[in-house]
């Protein structure tokens, strides 16, 4: 039921009903088709990101729940919207392909696990893992939500098929990075630098892991349609707080 979902508050209108959204227009030319959006997660799954003790795998429980919430409520805005879930350790591997079945989607989203131990991310592959399951840009909006729990460690081994990608008008990227606050900074600069060199387009959010909740929740507005992050401000309805 929708009264139960921590994403909307009584508030809502339309695709942004879940937001109370104050913002400055933007001055950039924004989409003007609420076209369906194929939504790839890519999840960083290794151990040192998601554990902070041996046997600790609540970073791993808080990123699962969000990402139900998040193709709960997003479906309920469009049956048309896709989903499709990826895992990440020295490289990306898609687990489930593009599909309306919230039900496979989140089911694969629960089987998510902390597993192994990398020494660092190439984040290149995931280019590859998109490029090839882009739709049609006058009939589809292609996202990747990228969650990453070991900021430090990530790197580009191929920039350039990533620079074509982005600068493909009807594809987004947007990122959470997960830890502390030295860990954030330590080396990320020069990869967000690269998923959005304009910083235009993605939001951003640098967070712990009590908070993704909230930081997803701004991430279900139509990516073509949205302000940028820097115009808007957002806030949830308390009820996330019980969540």
């Amino acid at each position: 039921m929708m009264d139960n979902n921590p994403f909307l508050s009584e508030s809502f209108q339309g695709e942004h009903e879940q937001l109370h959204l104050s913002v400055t227009p933007p001055e950039r030319v924004l989409g003007k088709k609420n076209l369906p959006e194929r939504i790839m997660f890519a999840v960083d799954v290794s151990h040192e990101g998601n554990r902070t003790t041996e046997h600790d795998d609540s970073t791993i429980f808080h990123i699962k729940a969000a990402l139900k919430m998040f193709v709960k409520t997003k479906s309920m805005f469009n049956s048309k919207h896709m989903f499709a879930v990826s895992c990440m350790l020295e490289k990306s591997a898609v687990l489930y392909d593009f599909t309306t079945d919230t039900e496979s989607i989140i089911e694969t989203i629960d089987q998510l696990d902390s597993q192994g131990s990398c020494v660092s991310l190439d984040l290149s592959s995931i280019a590859s893992d998109i490029v090839g399951r882009m739709g049609k840009e006058d009939e589809t909006v292609t996202r990747l939500i990228l969650i990453c729990t070991r900021p430090g460690k990530c790197f580009w081994s191929d920039i350039e098929n990533w620079n074509k990608l982005i600068s493909r008008e009807n594809f987004f990227c947007d990122s959470i990075i997960i830890g502390s606050p030295s860990d954030r900074i330590q080396g990320i600069k020069e990869v967000l630098k690269a998923i959005d060199p304009k910083a235009t387009r993605s939001y951003v959010h640098m967070i712990e892991r009590e908070k993704i909740l909230s930081s997803m929740a701004t991430l279900l507005a139509h990516p073509s349609l949205r302000s940028t992050q820097s115009m808007a401000s957002y806030s949830l309805d308390a009820k996330e707080e019980e969540y």
